[in-house]
C-alpha cells in the first residue's frame, strides 16, 4: 500500500511539473509576440511549441486545450501592432484559433497513432505468436517490475518458477513435431487456470514455462510447486488427442540484490531445474550449495579439457580370465586421469559430467585411439572399450571409431564394444540399429552392468550383441542371500540359451569365484585376478602369469 501510495504522489508531481512546464511555454511565447511587435510578424508561430508538446504527452485532447490556450493569448488583447497600436480584426484572431486547433488536433491524432503503433509493436515483441503466451522478454520486464515494486522482505518476496516439460520431445515424436506449441500453450493455461495466485504464464522456451508469483508466500513455494507438478497427471487435449506429460519444476525466491541484477532469478531457478532433473525429483528450491556444484563442475570441465590437450589421460587395463582353462583373454580398457595435483582420478569423479558434455567426444575417440593400439601390441588378446549413450547415438563418431581401425590396420574382431542395457532400453530400435553397424564391421558387442535397473531378455535376444556382463552388486548381495546366486544362474543360462558369452564382473573373493564358477560363467574379471593397471604394468602382469604356469607345469 506505501509503495501504491508513493507511486500515485509521484504521479501527480510530475503532471503538475509537465503543466507548468507548458504554462510557462505559452507565457513565453506570449511575450515574444509582444516584445517583437504583435501578431503581423512571424513570430506568432512561436506558440505552437507548446501546442506540440501538449499533443506529445496529451494525444490530440492536450493539442487542443493548449491550442485554445494559446490562440486566445494572441486574440483579442494582442495588438496587430505594437508600435503603432493597431489591434486585430475578430476574423484575424478567430482564424489563427480555428488553425491552432486543426493543428493541436492533428498532431495529438498522429502521436496517439504513432504510440499505438510502437505499443503494438512492443507487444509483439513480448509474446510468443505461437502460443498467445508473453515471451521471456515479458518475463524479464516483469520481474523487473516486480523486484521495483516489493519490499522483498517475507511475503513481499515474488517467486520465479520455471516449470519445464520433461519428456516434452517424446511427446512430439508421439503426437507430432508440430503439436509443441500447441502442448506447451496447453500446460501453461491449465497452469495459469489451476493456481492464479503464480500469475501470468511466460514461454521461456520450447518446453519451459515461467511464473512471477507475487501472491504465493516464500514458505508456501513448495507447496504450490509439488501442486504444479501435479498437473502434468492430467491429461490435457492436443488436437483432440489427449496427452500427459511429465513436468519438473526448480524455484527461487527473489533477493534484494536482484533489483541491480533482475537476471538473477532466473539463473537461479535454472540452477533449481537442473538439480531436480539430476536427482530425479519433481521440483527443488534453490540454495546457494547449487553455485558451489556447479562451479565445481564448470571447473572440473575445464580441468578435463585442459588435461586431455596437456596428455593427462591414459588407460588402465583389467584382465579377463576365461574360467574354463584360467586363460587370460581379453581386457578391459578403463580410462584414468594422472591430475597432476591429485594424483590419479578414478572415472567415477569425472565421466558423469563429461558425459553430459561434448568433450565425451574427444575422450572417446582417444580412449579408442589408446584401445586399438594396445591390441595391435598383443594380437590375440581381446580389449573391450566403454562406449557412452551420447557416443553410441553419434553418427559420425561411430564412423571414426572404425576408420580408426582401419588406420591402424588392428582386426576389428580384436575390440569389443561395451555399452550399458540402460541405453539399449531407452530406444531399442535406433540402438539395436547402432549396434548393428558396429557388429557388421566384426567388432564383438557386450552389454554391461546387466541387471542394474533396466534388464529384460525381451529387447535382448532382437540385439546383434555377443557378450553380456553380470554387475558385481549381484555377487556382493549374494554373500547376504543365497538365493540371489539362482538368479545369477537364471541370467547365466538365458545368457547361453541365446548364445551370448557371459561375464562375472567384480569377482573380489575365491568363495565369488566359485559361485560363478558354479553357475557357469564363461568368464570373470576383479581385483581376485588383478585391479586395473598401466599397460606396462599388465604386461609385466602377463609375463608372471605366463612364467608361473610355465613352472607349475
Amino acid at each position: 500500500m506505501p509503495t501504491r501510495v508513493f507511486r500515485a504522489s509521484s504521479s501527480l508531481a510530475g503532471e503538475f511539473r509537465f503543466c507548468a512546464v507548458t504554462a510557462g511555454l505559452l507565457l513565453i511565447g506570449t511575450a515574444v509576440v509582444y516584445t517583437t511587435g504583435g501578431t503581423s510578424y512571424a513570430y506568432p508561430y512561436v506558440q505552437l511549441i507548446p501546442v506540440v508538446v501538449a499533443a506529445a504527452r496529451y494525444n490530440a485532447t492536450g493539442g487542443i486545450v493548449v491550442a485554445v490556450i494559446g490562440a486566445l493569448l494572441l486574440g483579442p488583447l494582442m495588438p496587430l501592432d505594437v508600435a503603432r497600436g493597431i489591434g486585430q480584426t475578430t476574423a484575424n484572431w478567430v482564424t489563427r484559433i480555428v488553425f491552432f486547433v486543426g493543428l493541436g488536433a492533428f498532431t495529438g491524432w498522429l502521436f496517439a497513432r504513432v504510440r499505438a503503433q510502437l505499443r503494438e509493436r512492443d507487444q509483439m515483441a513480448r509474446e510468443d505468436h505461437a502460443t498467445g503466451l508473453a515471451n521471456s522478454a515479458a518475463l524479464e520486464e516483469a520481474l523487473q517490475t516486480a523486484l521495483a515494486s516489493g519490499s522483498l522482505n517475507g511475503a513481499d518476496q515474488p517467486v520465479l518458477y520455471l516449470v519445464r516439460i520433461t519428456d516434452f520431445f517424446d511427446a512430439l515424436d508421439a503426437i507430432g513435431f508440430d503439436a509443441g506449441d500447441p502442448l506447451a500453450g496447453a500446460i501453461a493455461r491449465r497452469i495459469e487456470t489451476a493456481y492464479p495466485e503464480l500469475g501470468r504464464a511466460y514461454r521461456f522456451s520450447a518446453a519451459e514455462i515461467a511464473f512471477v508469483a507475487e501472491g504465493v508466500a516464500p514458505e508456501r513455494a513448495d507447496t504450490v510447486a509439488a501442486e504444479v507438478n501435479a498437473v502434468g497427471d492430467r491429461s490435457v487435449d492436443v488436437r483432440g488427442i489427449p496427452v500427459r506429460v511429465e513436468l519438473c519444476i526448480g524455484f527461487a525466491v527473489t533477493q534484494p540484490e536482484d533489483r541491480d541484477h533482475p537476471y538473477g532469478p532466473i539463473r537461479r531457478a535454472h540452477l533449481a531445474l537442473f538439480a531436480a532433473q539430476e536427482r530425479h525429483q519433481a521440483y527443488a528450491c534453490y540454495d546457494s550449495g547449487l553455485e558451489r556444484a556447479n562451479k565445481e563442475v564448470f571447473d572440473l570441465i575445464t580441468r578435463v579439457r585442459e588435461g586431455l590437450e596437456q596428455g593427462q589421460f591414459e588407460l588402465f587395463y583389467q584382465p579377463k580370465i576365461r574360467l574354463v582353462d584360467d586363460a587370460v583373454v581379453g581386457v578391459e580398457a578403463l580410462i584414468r586421469w594422472r591430475d597432476p595435483t591429485q594424483g590419479i582420478v578414478a572415472p567415477g569423479r569425472f565421466m558423469p559430467k563429461v558425459e553430459r558434455t561434448s568433450l565425451i567426444d574427444p575422450l572417446t575417440r582417444f580412449a579408442f585411439n589408446e584401445a586399438c593400439r594396445f591390441a595391435d601390441k598383443h594380437p590375440g588378446l581381446g580389449v573391450s572399450v566403454n562406449v557412452s549413450p551420447r557416443s553410441l547415438y553419434d553418427e559420425r563418431l561411430l564412423d571414426d571409431l572404425c576408420a580408426t581401425i582401419e588406420r591402424l590396420d588392428v582386426p576389428a574382431s580384436s575390440i569389443e564394444i561395451e555399452i550399458t542395457e540402460g541405453v539399449v532400453a531407452y530406444d531399442p530400435e535406433r540402438a539395436a540399429e547402432r549396434l548393428q553397424r558396429l557388429r557388421s564391421y566384426g567388432m564383438p558387442l557386450s552389454i554391461d552392468d546387466f541387471g542394474t535397473g533396466y534388464s529384460s531378455f525381451a529387447y535382448l535376444h532382437r540385439l546383434p550383441v555377443t557378450g553380456l556382463k553380470i554387475d558385481r552388486s549381484f555377487l556382493v548381495a549374494e554373500e547376504e542371500d543365497p538365493r540371489v546366486l539362482d538368479v545369477l544362474a537364471c541370467i547365466t543360462q538365458a545368457g547361453h540359451s541365446l548364445g551370448l558369452e557371459v561375464i562375472a564382473e567384480g569377482v573380489e573373493t575365491e568363495a565369488q569365484l566359485d559361485s560363478v564358477r558354479k553357475i557357469g560363467c564363461d568368464q570373470a574379471q576383479g581385483f581376485y585376478f588383478a585391479r586395473p593397471q598401466p599397460a606396462t604394468e599388465l604386461e609385466q602382469w602377463l609375463e608372471r602369469r605366463t612364467s608361473d604356469a610355465h613352472a607349475s607345469v
